[in-house]
């Protein structure tokens, strides 16, 4: 099953992505697919119908503040409200929707909790016709041992036709199995431990690239320009980093996409 590539893209309203937009379509007749952040139905539609987007993912900001301890569903239900509105206007429109917790509650003692309000928040979506990307944890993360906790959320996920999402971010000499990219044959193999049925649940690397904050850098010097890298050599880097992945996922067959984090304005 062939990887798909798609551009993640935090600023819609900016030409920048647009022009890529264009870009790919024109190389290739179609863009593979995109994930956009607070985008409407209307640009999501566009994508889908002017575009040939075969992958469309949601993912809204800012984040939720209620944490899901010490009520999981409590916590659900609030981010579910929250949200709910926007979310009606892209059922049927995406073809998934982030649970709107990015990149936190990895660690054992908020993991389980997260699950549970994420396994609540996929149920109340479902009503919605909305299918949603739970975990979305930072590379890295989480610890195989707290793995074992986030099982509530990947049951959901396999029951209302889900995915599971982490991101994983390399360095430009990094391309071996580890803490990073490749992580999730960890993740999963944890999982698997004590459920077997884990593995059809897809995944999604819903932020993809690299990050020299993998060593300590800070941001400003820390995306691939910043090591002096050509376009070009990014794009080998990359095409080495999803055949890697595919090689890891020869066996499962279980990753259905990686977004290129980030592509455009911030």
């Amino acid at each position: 099953m062939a990887i798909a590539r798609l551009l993640h893209i935090n600023n819609a309203s900016s030409p920048t992505p647009w022009a890529l937009f264009n870009a790919v379509r024109q190389a290739r007749g179609n863009i593979p697919g995109a994930k956009l952040v607070n985008a409407d139905a209307a640009t999501f539609t566009k994508l889908r119908n002017d575009y040939g987007a075969d992958m469309l993912i949601a993912r809204a900001t800012p984040q939720i503040a209620q944490a899901p301890k010490p009520n999981p569903r409590a916590a659900a239900e609030q981010w579910f409200g929250a949200l709910r509105a926007y979310m009606e206007s892209l059922a049927h429109v995406v073809d998934y929707f982030e649970v709107p917790v990015n990149e936190q509650y990895a660690g054992a003692s908020e993991i389980g909790a997260f699950a549970e309000a994420s396994a609540w928040f996929v149920r109340l979506a479902a009503d919605l016709g909305v299918k949603c990307i739970v975990g979305n944890f930072s590379t890295g993360t989480p610890e195989p041992a707290a793995a074992l906790l986030w099982l509530p959320a990947m049951e959901a996920a396999l029951q209302f036709d889900g995915a599971f999402g982490l991101h994983e971010y390399g360095l430009p000499r990094d391309m071996a199995l580890s803490w990073h990219i490749g992580r999730w044959v960890r993740t999963y193999a944890a999982m698997a431990q004590a459920w077997s049925d884990v593995w059809r649940v897809p995944l999604i690397l819903t932020e993809f690239g690299i990050d020299g904050g993998n060593e300590g850098r800070p941001r400003a010097t820390a995306g691939w320009r910043a090591y002096g890298l050509s376009g070009a050599e990014y794009a080998a880097w990359l095409n080495d980093a999803v055949k890697q992945e595919a090689d890891y996922d020869a066996g499962q067959q279980v990753i259905r996409a990686v977004c290129l984090f980030n592509s455009g304005d911030w």
